[in-house]
């Protein structure tokens, strides 16, 4: 495989960063769904919305914005990881085949 197409194929593969924070922002999980860890992201949201409810029942506005901020930078790291992976196995399975 060309260098050319194994890059369109890695960038054809390759999750947004800033998406999948986004996505974690308002819907906790959703960028682990997305990036294929769907068992933790399901817990994730679970707990999420446990939290959320004890927060919001203690009325501890601040405490739930660094927990929004949290899930968000959380979303931005599993992306990141997805896509390393994908460049990763891409790489290996050229490696292989050029062999």
């Amino acid at each position: 495989m060309s260098d050319a197409k194994l890059l369109l194929t890695i960038e054809a593969q390759k999750k947004s960063v800033f998406l999948a924070a986004i996505m974690n922002l308002f819907i906790p999980g959703s960028a682990n769904m997305w990036c294929g860890q769907k068992l933790f992201g399901a817990i994730f949201f679970i707990a999420a919305m446990v939290l959320s409810a004890v927060l919001i029942s203690l009325k501890e506005q601040e405490s739930y914005t660094f927990f929004a901020i949290g899930a968000a930078i959380g979303g931005a790291v599993v992306a990141s990881r997805y896509n390393k992976n994908i460049i990763m196995k891409a790489v290996a399975e050229d490696a292989a085949k050029k062999a």
